[in-house]
């Protein structure tokens, strides 16, 4: 990754509830740790290319008879509407989302 460019996320749900927790606990040290980073992130719209990304995505997965958690697919259909080549995640609902899109996947062990 380039050093200018920041982190893009199509799901703020893991990242939303740790900050809460943080947050309602106000451990001053940890709380700027975390501002620093929620201030370095993009956070990419769900908007109408998303949802049609998302739909090309479940109707293909479907067509095989492999269907994946709908949740997975609009953060699939959001990542390649906005230009992402690739999902990094431990969520093996990916690898069948990488079968039936351009997106390629690694999965964190």
């Amino acid at each position: 990754m380039r050093r200018n460019s920041r982190i893009r996320l199509a799901s703020p749900r893991c990242l939303s509830s740790r900050c809460c927790i943080l947050y309602h606990r106000k451990p001053d040290a940890q709380e700027r740790i975390v501002r620093s980073f929620v201030h370095q992130l993009r956070l990419l719209p769900l908007d109408s290319d998303a949802a049609e990304e998302a739909a090309k995505i479940m109707g293909s997965l479907l067509r095989i008879g492999s269907p994946v958690n709908a949740l997975d697919v609009l953060i699939a259909g959001t990542a390649v509407a906005n230009g992402a080549e690739k999902i990094i995640s431990k969520d093996r609902d990916y690898e069948k989302i990488a079968k039936v899109s351009d997106l390629k996947l690694e999965i964190l062990r």
